[in-house]
C-alpha cells in the first residue's frame, strides 16, 4: 500500500494492502479453507485508503469499532476502512505482524544497527501497541517524525478520510508525460475473503505463464487464496478463461501466496513482495522479465497501476501510465527510493505491487520490458497522489530473486547491455 506517514501512505496494490484490500479479519477464518480463501488487505504504498469519485458512490469509510484487535493469523490490525464498488465491498485493513517486529528488535532481523540502536534509545524494546508499531515501520523505513506529522496522528486516526478538496488538484498520477499504450502484464488483483463476502484489491504484474508478483501487504498470511486478476473495472477475466470474474467467488482457492519472509506488514518497505501462482494459466500471454541488476540514478522508467489518478479520488480501478526519469537514491537495504518532481508521473494509493518498468536497457522497447521494483508507499500529507517534494519507495527485485525463483521453479538467465535479468517460464 501507499502508508500516509506524514502519512507514509501504504499504496497496496491491492486495493491491498494494499493497496489495495482485506487481509484478514476479527472473525475466526482459517486459512487455507473455502470459506477464508483470499484474505487480502489495502495497507502498504499501493494500498486505496481514501474516497474516490467512482465506484458506487460511496467513498472509502472508517469502521468504528475496537482497536487494535488480532486476526485470525496473529496480524494485529489498527484500523479499517470499507468502500462498494461496482456491486463488490472493498475492505482495507493498516496491520502489523508484532511477533517479527519483536524478533528484530531482539536483533533476529535485518535492522540496520543504527536503527536499532534508535529505536531502543526511544523506549521501545518491544512492540506492543499499533503506534510503536507505526514508530518502529516509520525508523525501519528511515523515515523522521516531524512536528506536523505528530500533529496529524494526534487529532484523526491514520489513513482516515480527509475532507474533499476545496479546488481541483494538479497532483496527477500521469503528469504531462502519459501514455495511453495499455501493457497488458500490468494487472489489477482482487483478493477474496469469504468470511465477510469482501475484496482486496492490489495491481502486480505477470512474470510467466501462471505467476504473478504483488505487494506483501495485500494478504495477511501466506497460503491458498482465492484472487481474481483483470484489466481493471468492467474487463475480462486474467485468471480464468470467460467474461467478466465473478462479483461473489464461490469457488474453491485458485492460488498460492507466498509472502518475502519477515514481512513485518503495513509499510515493511524491504520485504514487500508477494508472488501469486494461478492454478491455471493466465488468460493473458503477455509478461515481463525481471531484473538482476540494481537499477541506477537517473534511470527512466513507467509508472503503471490502477490507483488513483490524481489527488482528488478519480481513476481508481483504471489502468494509467506515466513516464518517470529521476534519480533514485539506492542507499537503503531491500527497497529504493525517489523524490516525486513538478511535471512526471508518480505511484498513487492503489498502485501498490504494480511495477517500476524499464523500458530503455533493453532492444524492442516495449516489446522487451524489465521489472526494476514494486510500488510499496509513498510519504505524503495528500489522501492520494504524493506532491513535489514528496517521496515513494519501490521495492528491490534483484535481491529477492532466489525466493522468486525458488516458488516459480523456472527462470532463464540472460543480460544485455550491461544488465542482467530473468526470464520465467
Amino acid at each position: 500500500m501507499m502508508s500516509n506517514r506524514q502519512y507514509a501512505v501504504a499504496i497496496p496494490a491491492m486495493i491491498l494492502l494494499a493497496a489495495c484490500g482485506d487481509a484478514g479479519s476479527s472473525s475466526g477464518e482459517n486459512l487455507g479453507s473455502e470459506a477464508s480463501a483470499g484474505e487480502a488487505t489495502l495497507a502498504g504504498a499501493d494500498s486505496v485508503l481514501t474516497g474516490s469519485s467512482q465506484g458506487d458512490g460511496n467513498d472509502w469509510q472508517f469502521v468504528d469499532q475496537s482497536y487494535p484487535y488480532v486476526g485470525s493469523h496473529g496480524e494485529t490490525v489498527c484500523g479499517e476502512w470499507r468502500r462498494s464498488e461496482d456491486g463488490r465491498t472493498l475492505v482495507d485493513k493498516e496491520f502489523y505482524h508484532f511477533e517479527v517486529m519483536n524478533a528484530e528488535l531482539g536483533g533476529e532481523g535485518t535492522l540496520e544497527p543504527t536503527t536499532l540502536e534508535g529505536l531502543r534509545s526511544a523506549g521501545i524494546s518491544a512492540v506492543t501497541t499499533c503506534e510503536e508499531a507505526r514508530a518502529f515501520m516509520r525508523a525501519k523505513n528511515h523515515e523522521p517524525e516531524d512536528a506536523s506529522s505528530a500533529s496529524a496522528r494526534a487529532t484523526k486516526p491514520l489513513l482516515s478520510v480527509p475532507p474533499p478538496p476545496t479546488a481541483p488538484s494538479l497532483v496527477r498520477k500521469v503528469a504531462d508525460s502519459v501514455n495511453d499504450q495499455s501493457i497488458p502484464a500490468v494487472v489489477r488483483l482482487l483478493a477474496w475473503n469469504a468470511s465477510t463476502r469482501s475484496f482486496g484489491t492490489c495491481s502486480g504484474v505477470l512474470i510467466s505463464p501462471t505467476a504473478a508478483l504483488t505487494a506483501a501487504h495485500c494478504f495477511f498470511a501466506d497460503g491458498s487464496w482465492n484472487i481474481e486478476v483483470d484489466h481493471g473495472r468492467n474487463t475480462p477475466c486474467v485468471s480464468q478463461s470467460g467474461s467478466a470474474c465473478p462479483v461473489t467467488p464461490n469457488i474453491p482457492p485458485n492460488a498460492q501466496v507466498f509472502r518475502v519472509p519477515g514481512f513485518a506488514g503495513d509499510t515493511d518497505s524491504a520485504h514487500d513482495l508477494a508472488v501469486v501462482i494461478n492454478n491455471q494459466a493466465w488468460n493473458e500471454s503477455d509478461r515481463m522479465v525481471l531484473t538482476a541488476s540494481a537499477p541506477g540514478e537517473g534511470l527512466t522508467y513507467w509508472i503503471d497501476g490502477y490507483g488513483f489518478h490524481a489527488d482528488t479520488g478519480d481513476g481508481l480501478g483504471v489502468q494509467a501510465r506515466s513516464l518517470k526519469s529521476q534519480d533514485i537514491d539506492r542507499s537503503f537495504t531491500g527497497y529504493w527510493r525517489s523524490t516525486v518532481e513538478k511535471g512526471l508521473g508518480r505511484p498513487c494509493r492503489g498502485d501498490s505491487g504494480s511495477p517500476a518498468i524499464n523500458t530503455t536497457v533493453l532492444a524492442g522497447g516495449l516489446d522487451n520490458r524489465m521489472v526494476v521494483g514494486l510500488s510499496q508507499n509513498m510519504t505524503s500529507a495528500n489522501a492520494n497522489c504524493p506532491a513535489p517534494g514528496d517521496f515513494f519507495r519501490y521495492t528491490r527485485i534483484e535481491d529477492k530473486l532466489g525466493f522468486i525463483e525458488g516458488k516459480i521453479g523456472a527462470c532463464f538467465r540472460n543480460s544485455h547491455a550491461g544488465w542482467s535479468f530473468r526470464v520465467c517460464f
